[in-house]
């Protein structure tokens, strides 16, 4: 649908966005996910004319988008802030686009009725933008984008602004509002848990690169490299002998092949393996797979977080519940999840 092909951006000598080429299914929610001045919104603002084309060209439904202006592209655009417009009422704000078409009456009342049911703002109508709670905004700011029926929804952090919980909730809700919709979105956030819960797809940039895409839960489970690894939430990556360590005392005490690769082959002494590890991969408990001493504890709200110097590994982040005995010093036993140990390419992003 949406066709995104070596596309670059400069501001004068800098380079934002470098020969980034995506495609966006039809009907499917695509993340753009990374750290901020990554150039994710950049690559955002290009695609809705706002920027132009330093290389590449962006394609919807066959048709080749340069030249065509912003307002004639028939997409729509999401803030963070929502930009509702404060001098008119919520039903005002959602059936804009609407009276920007010439529909008037009836078909505006029933339309606005319809969506502010969508979004869960039943009764909403008449509330001005500054009675609103930052959620009840952006809520009806989806409204108002959905009005317009477009082609292609672009949302550029559109949860940022709130509270983590509330971003929670919503996240769950405007997936459910554009799965229903049948829109077809192209979302930026730095947010790892909006990406997750929203997108079908999660494509990681980079300083102004794209470095992996595919579906979300796949890109989680198989990060392209090192530094993509620890952006999305991994808190050790193992290379070398540390991992080879990992990857030989894995096959010893599950008789399986480590996980070190898609394919599950066997390292060679060629081909070290790399493990990315959360720190929910070791916990300590009285029995354990592997051995270490306590580095030094942390209380939070889930357990108590550690540094465990692991016997034959080195030094690995684990966790604890609040009756596990666990102070620096302390030598202790460590239970390995295999569910949070997921391998990634090497530091160049090859696999």
């Amino acid at each position: 649908m949406l066709s995104i092909s070596d596309v670059s951006v400069r501001f004068g000598a800098a380079l934002a966005v470098e020969r980034v080429s995506l495609q966006v299914p039809q009907g499917g929610i695509t993340a753009i996910l990374g750290p901020s001045g990554c150039g994710k919104s950049s690559l955002l603002r290009a695609v809705a004319g706002l920027e132009p084309l330093a290389t590449g060209s962006v394609v919807f439904a066959g048709e080749d988008l340069a030249g065509v202006p912003t307002h004639q592209r028939g997409f729509a655009m999401m803030f963070q802030d929502g930009q509702l417009f404060g001098h008119l009422d919520v039903a005002g704000n959602v059936g804009y686009a609407l009276a920007r078409k010439g529909v008037r009456g009836a078909p505006v009342s029933e339309e606005v009725r319809r969506l502010l049911a969508l979004v869960g703002l039943q009764g909403y109508a008449a509330r001005r933008p500054a009675t609103l709670s930052g959620g009840e905004a952006q809520r009806v700011a989806l409204a108002r984008a959905l009005a317009a029926r477009p082609r292609l929804l672009l949302l550029d952090e559109p949860l940022s602004a709130l509270d983590r919980s509330l971003r929670e909730r919503l996240a769950d809700d405007l997936r459910r509002v554009l799965l229903e919709t049948g829109t077809t979105a192209l979302l930026v956030t730095h947010d790892h848990d909006e990406a997750f819960a929203i997108a079908d797809r999660t494509a990681v940039m980079r300083a102004g690169r794209l470095v992996q895409e595919g579906p979300t839960p796949e890109v989680w489970a198989h990060p392209a490299d090192a530094q993509t690894a620890i952006f999305l939430g991994y808190d050790t990556v193992l290379v070398g002998p540390a991992a080879d360590r990992l990857a030989q005392w894995w096959h010893s005490t599950t008789g399986r092949a480590a996980p070190h690769d898609p394919a599950g082959s066997v390292a060679t002494p060629a081909s070290t393996p790399r493990f990315a590890l959360r720190r929910e991969a070791l916990r300590i408990e009285a029995r354990g797979d592997l051995d270490g001493v306590v580095r030094s504890t942390q209380r939070a709200r889930d357990g108590i977080r550690a540094v465990v110097e692991v016997d034959g590994i080195g030094s690995l982040p684990a966790v604890a519940d609040f009756r596990t005995a666990c102070v620096p010093g302390q030598r202790v036993s460590l239970r390995l999840d295999g569910d949070h140990v997921v391998p990634v390419g090497r530091a160049d992003g090859s696999a």
